[in-house]
């Protein structure tokens, strides 16, 4: 069987078609066009999908969002202003009454955390970093969602009286760098500075991994997780990133408390969120029959 995987994200939506065992047949994007809000959101999906549906037969769609999501029902709690009116958008219903299809919709960090349950990681944190810092608590190959769907929004912690997404995002720190005149459109750009050894560059980078580090340090207290698993842009930067990282943890944390965890990037990079989705929609799909 077939399904067709959506991560839909602020400038640009990415989707699949994957086999039930995971192997992607087709793949592509197209701009989100998230200031439109929720109309041209489910407008888009839902074209897709009746693209897609007779060709590849498809079965059923999951859906990897941004937001707070009721992953039970496939509905949007809480979305951010960066999407109009997305908050309250009901994907199972939509797409089922629109295309017959049977869907499903996960937090986007969520379904990138899920993918890394394909390899053998079953207790773990992801952390995410990118505009924001999104994260995922994962116990025994299950999302723990918390109360309110909303349990891994790590980029809303305080430290030192802000935010720590404030302080530690590729946002913040391409912000920053803006600041000192630095001629960097993108996080990309900056770490291009920092390899050729510019100084501003340079401080502003080891300021940026130090307010990560903390962050991390804290995480790792409150949890003792096997893992913590980063996704997003920074992580192409692969084993420099991981040293980089490391060696700023290692000047602050408490050994003691750290022990044996692993700090390591995930393995799907930007298919991630997609797999992940289709995993979502087979647990959901289990308990639905």
């Amino acid at each position: 069987m077939n399904y067709l995987s959506f991560d839909i994200g602020g400038t640009f939506t990415k989707f699949a078609v994957i086999t039930e065992d995971f192997q992607i047949l087709e793949k592509g994007e197209y701009p989100t066009l998230a200031m439109l809000g929720r109309k041209q959101i489910m407008k888009t999906t839902i074209n897709k999908i009746k693209e897609y549906r007779d060709h590849y037969q498809i079965h059923g769609v999951a859906i990897s969002s941004p937001g707070v999501i009721d992953f039970q029902n496939g509905i949007v709690t809480y979305a951010n202003n960066l999407m109009p009116n997305y908050a309250g958008t009901n994907f199972r219903q939509e797409i089922f009454q629109a295309t017959g299809l049977f869907a499903t919709a996960e937090n986007d960090v969520n379904c990138f955390a899920l993918s890394e349950t394909l390899i053998g990681n079953d207790s773990f944190l992801m952390i995410t970093i990118g505009t924001g810092i999104g994260g995922a608590i994962v116990m025994d190959n299950q999302i723990f969602h918390g109360v309110n769907n909303s349990a891994g929004e790590f980029g809303q912690m305080v430290i030192d009286n802000q935010k720590w997404e404030n302080l530690a995002s590729m946002r913040s720190l391409v912000e920053k760098a803006r600041l000192f005149n630095l001629p960097v459109k993108n996080g990309e750009e900056l770490f291009a500075l920092y390899d050729q050894k510019n100084i501003v560059a340079m401080n502003l980078v080891a300021e940026f991994y130090n307010y990560l580090a903390k962050g991390i340090c804290n995480l790792a207290y409150l949890f003792n997780p096997q893992k913590i698993i980063f996704g997003g842009g920074i992580t192409r930067r692969k084993d420099s990133f991981i040293a980089e990282l490391s060696s700023a943890v290692s000047r602050i944390v408490d050994a003691n408390y750290w022990g044996s965890t692993i700090i390591t990037t995930g393995k799907f990079l930007s298919d991630g969120g997609l797999i992940g989705a289709l995993i979502h929609y087979f647990n959901i799909a289990k308990t639905n029959k």
